[in-house]
Parts: C-alpha cells; structure tokens; sequence
C-alpha cells in the first residue's frame, strides 16, 4: 500500500476534528479499569458551545472518566 496523499497541515485536522463534532452521534471513549484493564466503548455524545457532554451508567467501564 502506498500513501500518497500528504499529511493535514494543523489548520485543516483543526477544521476536520470540528466538522465531525459536529456532524457525529456517537463518539469513542478509552478508559481503564482499577486494575488497568482497557476498555473501548462507543456512547452518545453532544458537541455544544466547544465542550463534549457525555453520560453513562456508574455500572458503565467508562464510569471513571
């Protein structure tokens, strides 16, 4: 595979990462356990006034964050 396409400048990842603030309904998030164990999980988030609000369960892996 050969990439050819050069990279972002920081103006344009800045413009990239804020359209899909926008535009996106779920968001990723990565946390860890209390014994350090990873965990990935997919939740519903709000881009609003340039904070992401997010909710979760306390029983939710990503209780911590």
């Amino acid at each position: 595979m050969k990439i050819d396409t050069p990279p972002r400048d920081p103006r344009r990842r800045r413009q990239d990462v804020l359209r899909r603030l926008d535009e996106e309904i779920d968001i990723w998030v990565a946390s860890a356990d209390a014994d350090g164990l990873p965990c990935l999980v997919p939740l519903w988030f709000v881009w609003h006034d340039a904070s992401a609000w997010l909710a979760t369960r306390t029983t939710n892996p990503t209780d911590t964050i």
